[in-house]
């Protein structure tokens, strides 16, 4: 982009161009945005869905907004205010209800995903990858059985007292550290969205690794020396 702005309008219209390059009358067209509606992309909107082309949106942000980071700062805009836009979900569900799609702000998980994207749109890889976790839900831990079988094999080669020894350890209660099964399954940086999702943003701040996302979570906690920090050792170009 060689100058900053948000011409939505004229983005909705290149993607049909797109569609007619490769021969789509017919669509769908996902919006990514972290704004707000406006009434000429409503009126383009409304052009595209009765040519057939389908629109929904997905917003990315917060009603709250959070400054955009770069490098030594944030984005300021022509007169030197720093940038902080704000998520309008009623205008982007206008959007989305004029282009015949969906609306759904972005989320941890595939609630937003599934939201966004029409049922009647083949899906073959999400399919695909349903049933390899289906097939993993069958799964059964047999370790413990393994253990005792190799234990019996093992009786001639303990010396006498051994064989109790090691049994008596292996019934022993167990300390073990204390943890979360987010820890297990869920990423920081996505325990951070999440925690930022239930306005905790202080948290949010000690869970996130990417330093872009613990800077914002710093701003969004008020501590803007701590942002700062956080945005300075960001990796750009």
């Amino acid at each position: 982009m060689p100058v900053q702005g948000s011409r939505t309008d004229l983005a909705l219209k290149k993607a049909h161009e797109l569609l007619q390059h490769v021969g789509q009358e017919r669509g769908d067209v996902l919006l990514l945005t972290d704004g707000e509606g406006d009434p000429v992309t409503l009126k383009v909107v409304g052009e595209l869905h009765r040519q057939g082309v389908r629109v929904s949106v997905l917003g990315i942000g917060t009603v709250d907004g959070a400054p955009i980071p770069e490098t030594g700062g944030f984005l300021k805009d022509q007169n030197g205010a720093v940038v902080i836009p704000k998520l309008d979900i009623p205008s982007l569900q206008a959007i989305a209800q004029a282009g015949g799609g969906h609306y759904a702000t972005v989320t941890a998980d595939d609630r937003d995903i599934n939201r966004v994207f029409p049922s009647d749109v083949p899906r073959r890889a999400l399919s695909s990858s349903t049933a390899e976790q289906r097939t993993t839900d069958l799964w059964r831990e047999e370790g413990p059985w393994l253990v005792f079988l190799l234990l019996v094999l093992a009786l001639p080669a303990f010396r006498p007292g051994w064989l109790g020894m090691l049994l008596a350890f292996l019934l022993l209660p167990q300390v073990s550290e204390a943890f979360s099964w987010d820890n297990l399954w869920v990423r920081p940086d996505q325990q951070g969205i999440q925690a930022l999702n239930r306005d905790a943003p202080e948290e949010a701040a000690a869970l996130f690794q990417d330093p872009g996302w613990k800077g914002i979570a710093h701003y969004r906690a008020g501590k803007y020396q701590e942002a700062e920090e956080a945005f300075s050792k960001m990796d750009t170009p």
